[in-house]
């Protein structure tokens, strides 16, 4: 029995309008880690007046939601912004399912798929049971509250309606007659800015839009229908029908072409580097060419073996051994193959130095190679369904480490600290990066055995950054951002380091003015 569904309508109008108060033409910061906070405060609160217990794997999920939310306030990569976000609203959307009872860490994706399906559904469907009236005790029916707040307010919305183009044509009329009261009438309505009713007719539809769609998934989360039956992550959610011979040879074939992959690797790779160019390569073309490949093997073979736990028949106790036994095999030389994909990465990074996929990739490979470590462990104890879970632990691991590793801020430093053993610089590349990068790039510009051309190419870059930042417009508080904040402050500390480069603005572009040298400063700086 619901006890508060004027609340229930509150908190969803008031997150509906939060999004249009702190995204609507502002680009993203602080704002969406309010919205995230503002969002689990009102399931608290009505949690709280429903006397609904929360689940501590919730709680744990909204603290995961909050990390993510903060990411996105002091970081600018933007790979890293956007797994952020994606977490954040993946955590909302997973404690709009589990609220009560947490179950999603027990989730099968049979469970995420028909658990989302119904949380769609309530969505669209449940709001309506907000704004029903009420049986009394002897049956008589009790006009809501929110009925009652629209019998008072809704004959004024119609006035204004009907109002409103009366009004229009009659002032335009009398606009018409006298030129005085046309200047008094246009005055007006500059002040009031009526020319933007079509946008706030829009902005208040999606607003209610979005307080709709809220309503239906705070009743869903806090006062659900029907109790959810707790999963068995160990229960088949599929009757298998795949036969075993056709299973062993699968597994058997992906485990004999691993196995030659492997020994291939040994002899080249792992085996030195002699044996690489004797084959004819340079390391960078051995390394070129392979770890995207190898990654995707991986991902591959990890969605085959998935599908081949739910549809293969195994009847008896020796085919369950075997099957495990062979994947188990399989996972292992993927493992190696892992180990092959990140040393080729780091043969290429050596090379080439390193840039943004290339540091997506580095580090993405050892939670790569958690995750298959982490279903071999399952399938040796026999608990693989719980693989889903498994594999939302490294979803979350490589987002926040990305976070706290900071890759634009890691991609400035390995790059420069190759300039200090005689490596070219791609100082270019480094201009591409966000402000995540200008704390290292002024860290390392002081260096005393920085060689001279890095130095200057680094220093012309952060006259370039201090020349925008000083034409920058000033940012309403809702995408107030951390690194952006840090970057500036720190290149107005340290603008004595690059006194003597002058900037200067010529058709639009800034240049650097150094000696008799002149620097053009890229030509992104000035897009959005």
């Amino acid at each position: 029995m619901m006890k508060h569904k004027n609340l229930f309508l509150v908190v969803a109008l008031v997150l509906g309008w939060l999004v249009d108060l702190l995204f609507w033409k502002k680009s993203v910061g602080i704002s969406f880690l309010v919205w995230t906070t503002m969002i689990l405060a009102g399931g608290l609160l009505l949690s709280r007046v429903e006397s609904v217990r929360i689940s501590r794997w919730s709680l744990l999920l909204g603290a995961l939601a909050l990390v993510a939310a903060a990411t996105v306030a002091f970081r600018q990569e933007g790979l890293t912004v956007f797994l952020a976000v994606m977490a954040a609203l993946g955590s909302l959307w997973l404690l709009a399912l589990t609220w009560r009872n947490g179950y999603w860490v027990r989730f099968r994706v049979r469970d995420h798929v028909e658990s989302g399906f119904w949380a769609g559904v309530a969505a669209f469907t449940r709001t309506p049971e907000l704004l029903k009236a009420e049986q009394g005790e002897e049956g008589a029916v009790q006009v809501s509250g929110w009925r009652r707040f629209w019998h008072s307010v809704g004959p004024i919305v119609l006035g204004i309606l009907i109002t409103l183009p009366v009004v229009a044509a009659l002032a335009s009329l009398l606009a018409s007659a006298d030129l005085v009261f046309a200047d008094r009438l246009g005055a007006l309505l500059e002040l009031l800015d009526l020319n933007r009713l079509p946008e706030y007719v829009f902005r208040l539809f999606y607003i209610l839009v979005l307080a709709y769609l809220l309503g239906g998934l705070l009743l869903h989360a806090i006062l659900p229908r029907r109790e959810m039956s707790r999963p068995d992550p160990d229960s088949p959610w599929l009757h298998p029908f795949l036969g075993w011979t056709e299973t062993v040879i699968l597994l058997g074939s992906m485990v004999a072409l691993f196995a030659f992959f492997v020994v291939i690797q040994f002899q080249y790779l792992f085996g030195g580097g002699a044996n690489i160019t004797q084959a004819g390569y340079t390391f960078a073309e051995y390394a070129r060419r392979g770890f995207n490949e190898l990654v995707s093997v991986a991902i591959l073979t990890l969605a085959i073996y998935m599908l081949l736990a739910t549809v293969s028949r195994r009847e008896n106790q020796s085919r369950r051994r075997l099957f495990s036994i062979l994947t188990v095999l399989m996972f292992g030389l993927v493992i190696v193959m892992m180990v092959s994909a990140w040393m080729r990465l780091g043969l290429y990074e050596q090379a080439y130095g390193f840039t943004q996929l290339r540091t997506y990739t580095h580090f993405f490979i050892p939670w790569l190679g958690a995750l298959l470590a982490g279903v071999i462990i399952l399938e040796l104890v026999g608990k693989r369904g719980w693989a889903p879970l498994v594999l939302l632990v490294l979803c979350y691991g490589f987002t926040f480490t990305l976070a706290a590793v900071n890759v634009d801020g890691y991609i400035a430093r390995q790059n420069i600290r190759r300039a200090l053993d005689a490596q070219a610089l791609d100082v270019s590349y480094l201009a591409r990066l966000s402000d995540d990068a200008i704390p290292v790039m002024i860290e390392m510009v002081q260096m005393s055995d920085l060689p001279d051309e890095p130095r200057t190419r680094l220093m012309v870059e952060l006259a370039c950054r201090a020349a925008l930042q000083s034409e920058e417009q000033a940012q309403p508080w809702q995408s107030f951002n951390i690194s952006r904040s840090q970057a500036a402050r720190l290149l107005n500390e340290n603008s004595g380091l690059w006194q003597d480069f002058h900037a200067g603005k010529a058709a639009g572009s800034w240049t650097i003015q150094h000696g008799r040298n002149t620097y053009n400063c890229p030509a992104w700086y000035g897009m959005d």
